[in-house]
């Protein structure tokens, strides 16, 4: 890809303060994102994946500080703006979120096309008159009837709520749509169709998107990109094709073998044993070691570096020309 990056991350270090020290949840990570893509990120559950979404977007909780790393959205690094500054340039207009459990999200006593209106309001000089048409433009791009707009939350079904948040993310009309655990609450027909949504929606609105979980069917079937994180870092990321196909980092591989394929041979699913580590004391070396079948005495002391594979396949293993995974 010969264009600069949409989003490029460069980095990042973001700590949480808790008793006891700081929980490294985004230790050192970098990631792009270019114009018109999806890009998946993908791990266990306590790997960092929410936490690097909020400091994209910044949300985050008070106890949160970002000690190191550059955020440049179209060259301009989004850490040396103000809050002020950014809520009125980016949040929402230029960068936007879907969060998990669009229940939580909506306000149950006002309906759902207010709830649009007063987001477009809040940033657009516009009428509620032009503000209420684009709620109902909204909802019709998203697959939801306009006359639904005077509906309830409490009336709606969960892929429909989810439905509607994403309209509300897009409000704006944003370059860059963050999906945050967005389909976890969801059936699989229903997780199948919002995912369907964004992929449309991506060729349609030429958006680009950033799907976070830990459902690795559900990011591969969409995602042109995979990142695989683990611990606060990115320990391997390429293409979809060379990520499933061609896995190099034991955690990849092992997280690939856990995953049912339905089009293959019966096999007994893998496992990987333990859980991910501790972020307030994280495993010196490669975070992954304590629970890598291949670990051998340079894991435990150094941490690798960034492996160039091919040019689009990248991975962090001191083995990567040892082990042979397929």
């Amino acid at each position: 890809m010969s264009a600069a990056p949409l989003l490029k991350v460069n980095n990042l270090k973001m700590y949480y303060s808790v008793e006891g020290g700081w929980v490294k949840a985004v230790d050192g990570l970098f990631l792009d994102i270019y114009r018109n893509e999806c890009v998946g990120i993908v791990g266990e559950s306590g790997c960092g994946k929410s936490s690097l979404a909020l400091t994209i977007i910044r949300v985050l909780p008070s106890n949160s500080k970002i000690f190191s790393g550059e955020i440049l959205f179209e060259g301009e690094n989004m850490l040396e703006l103000s809050e002020e500054d950014f809520r009125k340039r980016i949040r929402w207009k230029k960068i936007s979120i879907v969060f998990q459990g669009a229940m939580n999200s909506l306000n149950p006593v006002i309906t759902i096309g207010d709830q649009i209106v007063e987001t477009i309001l809040a940033h657009e000089n516009m009428s509620k008159k032009e503000a209420w048409e684009r709620a109902e433009n909204l909802l019709r791009l998203v697959g939801i009837d306009p006359k639904r707009a005077k509906s309830y939350p409490f009336e709606f079904s969960g892929g429909m709520k989810q439905r509607a948040m994403i309209a509300m993310a897009l409000a704006l009309n944003p370059s860059l749509l963050i999906a945050d655990e967005m389909t976890t609450a969801l059936d699989v027909i229903i997780q199948a169709q919002i995912i369907n949504l964004v992929a449309e929606l991506k060729r349609g609105l030429n958006l680009s998107s950033i799907i976070i979980s830990h459902d690795i069917p559900l990011v591969f079937s969409s995602s042109d990109r995979i990142f695989i994180m683990y611990a606060g870092k990115i320990v391997e990321h390429g293409s979809t094709e060379e990520i499933y196909y061609s896995p190099m980092h034991p955690y990849t591989f092992l997280l690939l073998d856990s995953v049912p394929d339905i089009r293959g041979k019966r096999r007994t699913l893998g496992f990987i044993e333990g859980a991910p580590p501790n972020l307030l004391d994280p495993p010196t070396g490669c975070r992954f070691h304590p629970r890598c079948p291949f670990t051998i005495d340079i894991c435990r002391k150094e941490e690798p570096e960034m492996s160039t594979v091919s040019f689009s396949h990248h991975v962090a293993c001191h083995r990567i020309e040892e082990i042979t995974l397929s």
